[in-house]
């Protein structure tokens, strides 16, 4: 790509030419490198035209939104830093970016597989991309980078991969649809309709009609695959019936053409693990390589750590009604006597926050479990609990009794949203061993 194709594709005007022109994108000042094409972003997360200068030191172009032309002397104070500059004028920094994204994608030989749902995205992406490699060269999306901007700078990242596996989430309707219609998806994957966010889509039908905004970006021969506990109906569905299986603390034993043990913990993954058999034999893969992909695989987000005669799981990242249910149900078939639920408040739940958070205490059964809460909206499960509960409002007495219980041979398992923080839970009962 040259300068010219380059201000064709972002619709931009040439102010300065620059001196030398590399297409590698930047929009990080922290991680930009020498002769990049600086993009400040202005996103709900911060304003990226307060960087400019900074990226000008570097850069060798940078893309300025007209309004911040006209408003301020950027122009001069760029040139001042760096004369051999090159400098465009454009509507916005994200517009431009999603434009590079289109022309990226659009000359992209590649399959792409878009992943959405409630629960299970990304153990999905991780499970299919680890089986899709015994056939095919694959990129997956890198960290949680789900929304329109991650999409995009994920897209701007790929080479001559086979296959393009992208995990797509959403807080709001029309959300999925811009990112649908930039990513194109050959194949669609709705891993679960849950209660995640239903604070702002108000509804289950909502959130299942923004998940399949999914469909907006599709092509004619597009597939779109789900498990058949799940009721869509339209031509592009492929149904996924759950195998026959055994779910062990351990292990699964699952039926693929043979009985298999995989070394995966809880019932949740075997829909995962149903969605990535079909869309792995769709795309021509064998029994046997699927079952060698299946095994290799190793649980991404729940971490396991070791102290004196405990185990503590790390579930800390997320939480939603639906996924705290699948942890509590792994825990009942655990082999530890003692076993402790660490659960602190849902976010984004709006009037079904008391309800959802009830929901949860009346699930939990006092004769198997003692549970800890911590936050404003778990007092709600604390309540439902007749016995063996304790809600706290203070972290460091919440950790300091969780010490307590380290030497009873106990597993301690820890969810809450992210904005809770569990995760400084687990960091202190590690660094500050007893």
């Amino acid at each position: 790509m040259n300068i010219n194709e380059f201000i064709r594709i972002v619709d931009g005007r040439l102010i300065n030419k620059p001196k030398k022109f590399k297409y590698k994108i930047s929009i990080d000042t922290r991680t930009i490198k020498k002769n990049d094409i600086f993009i400040p972003i202005k996103y709900k997360d911060g304003d990226g035209n307060k960087y400019i200068l900074e990226a000008s030191k570097l850069a060798s172009v940078i893309l300025i939104p007209k309004d911040y032309l006209e408003s301020t002397n950027i122009l001069y104070e760029v040139l001042e830093i760096n004369k051999d500059i090159g400098i465009i004028e454009v509507d916005d920094g994200l517009s431009s970016l999603i434009r590079l994204a289109k022309y990226k994608r659009d000359n992209t030989s590649g399959k792409i597989i878009v992943i959405t749902g409630s629960n299970g995205k990304t153990s999905t992406k991780e499970m299919l991309s680890t089986v899709l490699k015994r056939k095919y060269k694959v990129f997956k999306s890198y960290a949680n980078y789900n929304n329109i901007l991650g999409v995009a700078l994920n897209l701007l990242n790929i080479k001559d991969e086979e296959i393009l596996i992208f995990e797509v989430g959403m807080n709001h309707l029309g959300e999925i649809k811009k990112i649908s219609e930039i990513l194109k998806p050959d194949i669609g994957i709705i891993t679960s309709i849950g209660t995640a966010h239903i604070g702002n889509l108000k509804s289950k039908k909502n959130i299942l009609k923004a998940k399949l905004e999914i469909l907006e970006g599709f092509k004619i021969d597009s597939k779109l695959f789900i498990n058949d506990n799940l009721n869509i109906n339209n031509k592009y569905v492929v149904k996924c019936v759950i195998p026959e299986n055994k779910v062990l603390e351990d292990k699964i034993i699952i039926d693929i053409g043979e009985y298999v043990s995989l070394k995966l913990k809880g019932k949740h993954n075997i829909n995962n693990i149903s969605l990535v058999i079909g869309v792995s034999k769709y795309l021509g893969l064998s029994n046997e390589l699927i079952i060698k992909g299946l095994k290799e695989y190793k649980s991404y987000r729940m971490k396991e750590y070791k102290i004196n005669n405990s185990l503590i799981i790390d579930d800390s990242y997320n939480s939603n009604l639906e996924s705290v249910l699948n942890g509590i149900d792994y825990l009942k078939i655990t082999h530890y006597k003692n076993k402790i639920l660490v659960l602190g408040d849902i976010k984004e739940l709006g009037r079904y926050t008391k309800l959802i958070h009830a929901k949860i205490g009346k699930y939990i059964d006092p004769n198997i479990f003692k549970t800890y809460t911590y936050g404003e909206y778990s007092k709600y499960i604390s309540d439902n609990i007749k016995t063996n509960k304790r809600h706290y409002i203070d972290i460091n007495i919440l950790i300091k009794d969780l010490r307590k219980e380290l030497n009873k041979e106990s597993i301690i398992y820890i969810k809450g949203s992210h904005s809770m923080n569990m995760d400084l839970i687990v960091k202190d009962l590690l660094t500050k061993n007893i």
